[in-house]
């Protein structure tokens, strides 16, 4: 049986050994949930998004150095306190994003200090009437024809309000 979680980070040009060295231990030594204490090994890999060689909408290569990976039964708060060990040339600038299986957005995580923190609350499912086990996707994934319309129903269900003015077809 599977545990995914989707993992992203977001790094300097000159942090890009470091990252390398994460997706490394990803490979070899990350801790993983479900095996008991203490186990460790393959959870997976973070691959380069950003290369001049990837396809991103808007017609240009994007400017950013992004790594991601489907991680497999990796424990999650090991891997935060991992990345939080490496040396980073440039810590202010990581960023690192988690979605765990049945959660419907990334924890954004970056360096406050040496120590890193998250920027996105926990809990935001339960206060907006979510479930995060994705038994309410079908309402939310619904075909709406207007982006208005989906702003409004999307807010509504994280329980804010919609004053973003969309322009209608033909204007």
């Amino acid at each position: 049986m599977s545990h995914v979680a989707n993992v992203m980070i977001s790094v300097e040009p000159d942090d890009r050994p470091a990252a390398e060295e994460l997706s490394q231990w990803l490979q070899t030594s990350a801790l993983r949930r479900g095996f008991g204490p203490g186990a460790v090994g393959w959870v997976g890999s973070l691959s380069e998004t950003t290369g001049s060689d990837t396809r991103w909408g808007g017609g240009k290569h994007p400017e950013c150095d992004v790594y991601a990976g489907a991680l497999n039964h990796a424990d999650l708060a090991g891997l935060v306190a991992h990345v939080e060990r490496i040396v980073w040339a440039h810590p202010e600038f990581v960023q690192l994003f988690v979605m765990d299986q049945e959660q419907v957005y990334f924890r954004v995580w970056m360096f406050h200090g040496t120590r890193l923190r998250q920027f996105a609350p926990e809990g935001r499912e339960e206060r907006s009437g979510l479930t995060g086990d994705g038994s309410d996707l079908p309402r939310l994934s619904r075909r709406i024809q207007h982006p208005v319309e989906a702003a409004t129903r999307i807010s509504t269900v994280r329980g804010g309000t919609c004053n973003r003015e969309w322009p209608r077809h033909g204007s």
